[in-house]
């Protein structure tokens, strides 16, 4: 998988998601929920700290706001959601079946969230949040996407980086 410098100084991979056009987005990895939340195109942030409600591509967010799964004609399952944990953003929106891929071979499907309202920030407040949060969790159906169908064994690797400063 190729590495994108480009994203804001964030080690990524080569990933796809159908509700996303732009070519390289970029994720925060949560190893400790098994759900996606992928920025909506119109999420907006109620008032959060000192900062009114606004778009949610401004401080204190940051987001990418890159997803758009009716746009993109998927299917949306359960309708809405309100108030769910995603990192430390309480976010509300719309779930969707989507087919996300890693590089070019290896695709899964996927429930992506559309975080479309954002009530709290408890995470990367005032930082970048870039196009969402992948939850690898143990329950997470994004590790069908490193496992071989015919071995039936997963390949993957994971570095992690401390950020400085």
């Amino acid at each position: 998988m190729q590495a994108y410098s480009e994203n804001q100084g964030l080690p990524t991979f080569g990933l796809s998601i159908e509700g996303i056009t732009d070519s390289t987005p970029y994720f925060y990895l949560d190893f400790s929920n098994s759900n996606t939340v992928a920025w909506g195109s119109g999420c907006t942030y109620t008032d959060i700290g000192v900062y009114e409600a606004g778009d949610c591509s401004q401080k204190p967010t940051y987001m990418e706001m890159g997803f758009n799964g009716t746009e993109a004609g998927l299917p949306s399952f359960f309708g809405s959601f309100s108030d769910r944990s995603f990192g430390g953003f309480n976010v509300s929106g719309t779930r969707y079946l989507s087919k996300m891929c890693f590089g070019s071979d290896s695709c899964v499907s996927h429930y992506i969230y559309s975080g479309d309202l954002i009530t709290a920030d408890s995470w990367l407040y005032g930082e970048s949040a870039a196009y969402g949060i992948l939850g690898l969790g143990p329950y997470s159906t994004l590790w069908e996407g490193f496992v071989d169908p015919v071995t039936l064994v997963a390949t993957y690797t994971v570095s992690v980086v401390r950020k400085v400063g």
